[in-house]
């Protein structure tokens, strides 16, 4: 059974052998270190949003509540991926790494990965949707009156 790209994996040793070759790669990152670029590069993302909203407020007046909701939005979810959705997918990989988690229960933090990651994904739609209307705010609040009237 294909569906988009991916393929469904019935067997418990194609499990096992998927499993084992992902924990490979990650103990190999591991030990390169790039794991823990992940949360700096997430908080710096924040951070960025963070400093837009410093940067812009002085100009923005009828825009500060979409731009506080937009850099509001950016923190909240990279709180969410780097205190939630990270952990669980590494405390995930070193317990399969080390041969104690069940193949249900990889299956299970999967599912519990996929509707976290769901969630996340509408979150920032949200933010991106008032990052925009900020903007729109933003330029409609700045552009002079010749610029408005056509």
């Amino acid at each position: 059974m294909r569906r988009a790209g991916f393929q469904r994996v019935d067997d418990r040793a194609e499990v096992e052998r998927i499993a084992a070759g992902i924990a490979q790669g990650i103990r190999r990152s591991t030990k390169q270190g790039r794991l823990a670029v992940f949360p700096l590069f997430k908080a710096l993302f924040a951070l960025l949003a963070i400093g837009g909203l410093v940067a812009a407020w002085k100009s923005a007046r009828r825009s500060r509540v979409w731009l506080v909701l937009s850099a509001g939005t950016s923190v909240v979810v990279s709180a969410a991926l780097i205190f939630c959705l990270a952990p669980l997918v590494q405390g995930m990989f070193q317990r399969s790494i080390a041969g104690d988690l069940p193949v249900a229960d990889i299956a299970a933090g999967v599912e519990q990965w996929q509707l976290g990651n769901r969630i996340r994904l509408i979150v920032e739609l949200f933010g991106f949707i008032f990052s925009i209307i900020a903007l729109r705010v933003w330029s409609a609040e700045n552009a002079s009156p010749y610029e408005r009237a056509s």
